[in-house]
């Protein structure tokens, strides 16, 4: 596929004379970098102080440097420090038969004492003009109305399935009275196994593997998998080894299904743990690598990951996904659907008329919990 960049150019030098005096509207420079990482620990309070740093970094330099662009960070200086900030994750993404390198819109945040101001719709105007084609799926109701002020257009919602491994345990926090929970735990449960009885892959040909860093055999999943698609993120070992082993901060379950010995599939899932919010253990799958239009190899890896999240006692697994086709398997497996809390947005600034088609139909696009940053740990 041809590539075309949209990198936009570098507006600040990397070390230059009298930088304390640089003030208001910049692109983001190596010297920044201590002030970025002070502005974070402000604007972020909750987050782990130690990750800020490293998470970061990872983000927006790492994540250029994989793809060969510069840092796609926009801030705003006052009084020789940060004041507001945004950031893109770069990434390729195709289109068709094309290749764009375009960026997801993450990190949009202004300290308190310039909210109000033209400060903060000043910076995501900034980055929208450098940056035409534009991204976006973790966005706070308020930033989603100002995206839509600013002309990005809503494609679809990122649906949400979730597959009750202990529906007692899970409907406990949501249905009060026993005897009803009861009732629902057993409909749940036989309506999983009629859903599921005849389409699943027998177990016994069915062989999970951890893994610890993606690679060429991966490519060729990727290859194939793309082959089926129209847009989405392009998930190659490049991406995947980027993303999920070289990820800080998180403990990250990969995992690789195989069909009668020979690779079919790969899930990346992450464990979380009882909280007060979610008093029941949920095995998040963050991404999948699997061709969609193959039948036994999709039910091989959601059994797989079934299998993975039963192992380590999770009471439900949750599956954030927006694919026609791939989302009616997942209902056939015996997955239930949320109510969606995401939306997908888009930015198609100057890119080509038949592209910009492709990407404003919804049913063209494979995305997961793993595009943006939505998978983050905090």
């Amino acid at each position: 596929m041809a590539e075309r960049s949209i990198q936009p150019p570098t507006e600040a030098a990397d070390s230059p004379a009298g930088h304390d005096q640089m003030r208001g509207l910049l692109r983001y420079a190596p010297w920044m970098e201590r002030e970025v990482v002070c502005f974070q620990r402000h604007a972020y309070p909750r987050r782990d102080p130690r990750l800020i740093g490293p998470r970061w970094r990872w983000m927006f330099i790492e994540s250029a440097s994989r793809v060969g662009v510069d840092p796609m960070v926009w801030i705003y200086r006052k009084n020789s420090r940060i004041v507001a900030h945004q950031g893109a994750i770069p990434v390729r993404l195709q289109v068709g038969r094309q290749t764009i390198v375009t960026g997801w819109f993450v990190e949009t945040m202004a300290l308190e004492e310039v909210r109000g101001k033209a400060i903060g719709p000043m910076v995501v105007r900034k980055a929208l003009e450098a940056v035409p084609c534009n991204l976006s799926l973790g966005q706070t109701a308020h930033m989603r109305q100002l995206q839509l002020a600013m002309g990005w257009t809503p494609v679809r919602p990122l649906n949400t399935y979730v597959l009750l491994l202990n529906p007692s345990r899970v409907l406990e926090s949501k249905i009060p009275g026993k005897a009803l929970r009861w009732a629902t735990a057993t409909a749940v449960e036989c309506r999983r196994f009629g859903a599921a009885f005849g389409r699943r892959v027998s177990n016994r040909r069915v062989q999970v593997q951890l893994l610890s860093h993606f690679d060429e055999r991966h490519d060729r999943m990727w290859e194939r998998m793309s082959s089926e698609l129209c847009c989405a993120g392009i998930r190659d070992a490049s991406f995947l080894n980027w993303k999920f082993i070289e990820q800080p901060g998180q403990e990250l379950l990969c995992i690789e299904a195989r069909l009668d010995g020979q690779p079919v599939g790969v899930a990346i899932i992450a464990m979380r743990a009882a909280s007060d919010a979610y008093p029941y253990r949920r095995a998040m799958v963050l991404d999948a690598v699997v061709p969609v239009a193959d039948s036994p190899a999709v039910w091989a890896l959601l059994s797989a990951v079934e299998r993975a999240a039963r192992n380590r006692q999770a009471d439900s697994v949750v599956f954030d996904v927006a694919h026609p086709l791939l989302e009616r398997r997942l209902v056939r497996y015996g997955y239930w659907k949320r109510e969606a809390t995401r939306q997908f947005l888009v930015a198609t600034g100057d890119v080509e008329e038949p592209v910009r088609r492709l990407m404003l139909h919804a049913d063209n696009w494979y995305l997961t919990r793993a595009d943006s940053d939505i998978d983050r740990p905090w």
